[in-house]
């Protein structure tokens, strides 16, 4: 496994998550917390709630604050069952990747599910309830991919648990970042890309999770040609089944809370789109969910997901690439020429699927002319195009990670240029 930077701990968000819960429910020391200076700073028994943070966070921990604590209506894998089923039974979505398959939504009820982690959960439902509601659609999404796949049963578990652990790191994150609207800027991003780490070294901890699920959550943001976090590994060095949690990642960034997919059309775009960025058989695969979504939405007359103008789609794409090549690509020549090769790259691939979907960019003219001539394809057209404009938007999100110290390499001015364009 290639080494990573180990983020610094920083407990006070995690905290902070813990001390709040504790206002809404009963949650109290299950032995003495002490400091590492040895500092006795709750008895066993104590309430933990908003009155003793600035004690917690002013110390450093003897022992993890979640090994320390009893939550009142913890999570146990039969409760997490239970919400995966009750989210399946009001999205019709994930009903029609397989109602025949009942007997798969068993499988969380059979997880193991240590008493640390599932005081994790049960904050992370109490204080972030849609990542929460997030983690259940992923379970979902992971019983359907794996049952796709042939896992055996060990290997099915290790999925659904990791789909259901992935974003646990984020708890230690700053909740404002999670909420912000907009851009991030380079240290918010720093802050984002520890989470898989920060997930992996808590289930690494523990023996029944740190040969398979912890190494799953820490890759679940890998990509195969090298482009994802935390470490830029490339297809032959992931964990096996770590491209099924990569794609199940995507899937879920495109539900609801009520476990409704966005846009089906515009997921297997997606797919379709940064296909370079997935096994070609999980990949297969997801193109295959994705279309089943889409049948059923159509079958069942469900409510269209407003469309925007294609036209006006082409044209911001085309403006974003003139861009490229006649003001930010000129201004950065000299500064970092592996910030250009990745930029140029990722551009040329943009140019490339549009040329496929029959749009081509260079030639707007006809790309308009023939969304006129044939009304039919205007559909199609602004589902690629809606998905070509979110990889366009994702550029940020690889920079920031490869580039960590962007502003000082290319000077802030330039930077801001840089990032406008993104946007």
């Amino acid at each position: 496994m290639k080494p990573f930077q180990t983020p610094q701990k920083d407990d006070r968000y995690f905290i902070h998550h813990v001390t709040e819960t504790g206002e809404s429910r009963s949650v109290s020391a299950s032995e003495h917390i002490f400091s590492q200076n040895g500092i006795k700073l709750l008895a066993k028994g104590a309430p933990i709630n908003r009155g003793v943070f600035d004690r917690l966070v002013a110390h450093k921990l003897l022992r993890p604050l979640e090994a320390s604590i009893l939550v009142d209506g913890v999570l146990t894998a039969f409760s997490i069952r239970s919400d995966v089923i009750n989210l399946v039974a009001r999205s019709s979505d994930l009903q029609s990747l397989g109602s025949e398959r009942t007997a798969l939504y068993q499988i969380p009820g059979r997880l193991f599910i240590h008493p640390t982690i599932a005081t994790k959960l049960t904050i992370l439902k109490d204080r972030i309830p849609w990542l929460y509601t997030s983690a259940c659609i992923s379970a979902a999404l992971a019983l359907h991919f794996g049952a796709r796949l042939g896992l055996d049963d060990s290997e099915l578990e290790m999925l659904v648990s990791a789909a259901i652990f992935h974003d646990i790191g984020e708890l230690h994150i700053d909740p404002a970042i999670l909420d912000q609207e907009g851009s991030l800027n380079p240290e918010q991003w720093r802050h984002i890309f520890t989470h898989p780490v920060t997930g992996y070294l808590m289930l690494a901890s523990i023996p029944d999770y740190k040969n398979g699920t912890a190494r799953l959550v820490l890759e679940h943001h890998e990509r195969a040609d090298g482009s994802g976090y935390p470490a830029g590994l490339l297809a032959d060095e992931l964990h096996s089944l770590s491209p099924a949690m990569a794609i199940i990642d995507t899937f879920v960034s495109q539900f609801d809370a009520n476990g409704r997919c966005a846009n089906p059309e515009g997921l297997g775009v997606i797919l379709r789109l940064v296909a370079h960025k997935f096994d070609q058989g999980i990949n297969t695969i997801g193109l295959e969910m994705a279309n089943l979504i889409s049948k059923s939405r159509k079958d069942g007359g469900g409510d269209d997901i407003p469309s925007q103008n294609a036209e006006v789609l082409l044209g911001g794409i085309t403006r974003f690439l003139d861009s490229w090549r006649g003001e930010i690509r000129p201004q950065l020549e000299g500064r970092s020429e592996s910030l250009l090769t990745l930029l140029d790259r990722r551009v040329r691939l943009l140019e490339i699927y549009l040329n496929r979907a029959g749009l081509d960019p260079a030639n707007i003219g006809a790309a308009q002319s023939m969304l006129l001539e044939e009304p039919a394809l205007h559909s199609e057209a602004t589902a690629v195009l809606k998905e070509a404009d979110w990889h366009r938007r994702g550029i940020s999100t690889e920079l920031h990670r490869i580039f960590p110290n962007l502003p000082e390499e290319i000077g802030d001015q330039k930077y801001e240029a840089l990032i406008s364009w993104l946007k």
